[in-house]
């Protein structure tokens, strides 16, 4: 059964489907989709129109409830399925636009609550946790790197190139070190401890997501900034879930790059002019 697109009365509709499913209530989800930030440039009756069509596979029913709110009950049947479905949710919205999951409340045997903030996709990556709460509790290795004199770059990418080049224009501020091998990137971290890491993506052995997952796991606090060729919003979406701070398309433009170092937790160095 396809995705119903209420036109009146939808919130009421939609309140009596989770009464007449109260015996399955954890086999469906209600999504809030709040689009405030950007509702001066991308409609709420066109971003139902992507779901509709895009997601005419799944069971449920979608209302625009306020100005600038959606509401969307759907069946998904598992956790594993919700997190499968909010990702492709994510990609029925134009390139430029991407949703974040701002709260969730799971019970047991209750129909799952998720609210997502629809907006720009290049405004993403600002909003990630280590950036809205600078004050909160740090761990070990961050405030060795805190104490730290010597403010460290660890470069990962399997191209000389690329890492010459970011060696080049951060030598002057940072002690750096290279890395190559994917499969070699989470020993270099935890032996090195960098204030930045810059990691591609891309390598022939491993993937940069992956390598995410693994440096969070041992150093909560990492600052991670992934490169890549594209700029896929799949990709930056699933970076920035994982614990990255930022995503840099190769090669990288000087006052973006240091946009971002300026906003690691443990860069002490006065901001820097960049030249044209």
């Amino acid at each position: 059964m396809p995705i119903k697109l209420l036109e009146t009365d939808g919130i009421n509709q939609i309140k009596a489907s989770m009464a007449e499913n109260k015996d399955a209530k954890d086999a469906w989800s209600l999504v809030l989709l709040d689009c405030t930030n950007i509702e001066a440039e991308l409609k709420p009756s066109d971003i139902m129109s992507g779901i509709v069509e895009k997601m005419e596979h799944l069971n449920g029913m979608i209302t625009q409830s306020s100005t600038s709110m959606i509401t969307f009950l759907l069946e998904v049947g598992s956790q594993k399925n919700l997190n499968d479905t909010l990702h492709e949710l994510n990609e029925t919205l134009p390139a430029e636009f991407m949703c974040r999951i701002s709260n969730r409340q799971e019970n047991e045997g209750e129909t799952t609550k998720v609210t997502c903030i629809i907006d720009r996709a290049d405004s993403q990556i600002k909003k990630a946790p280590e950036l809205d709460d600078p004050n909160r509790e740090r761990g070990e290795l961050f405030e060795k790197r805190k104490k730290r004199a010597e403010k460290r770059v660890l470069i990962a990418d399997d191209d000389i190139f690329m890492r010459q080049l970011l060696n080049g224009t951060l030598k002057d501020a940072f002690a750096i070190q290279e890395v190559e091998n994917g499969e070699a990137v989470v020993e270099a971290y935890l032996e090195y401890l960098p204030d930045i890491v810059l990691l591609d993506i891309h390598f022939p052995d491993t993937s940069g997501l992956e390598i995410i997952d693994k440096i969070i796991e041992a150093d909560p606090d990492a600052y991670i900034l992934m490169l890549s060729a594209d700029s896929i919003k799949k990709n930056v979406h699933t970076a920035v879930e994982r614990g990255a701070k930022g995503f840099i398309t190769k090669p990288p433009q000087k006052d973006k790059l240091f946009e971002y170092i300026e906003r690691c937790p443990t860069y002490t160095f006065p901001k820097k002019t960049v030249s044209a």
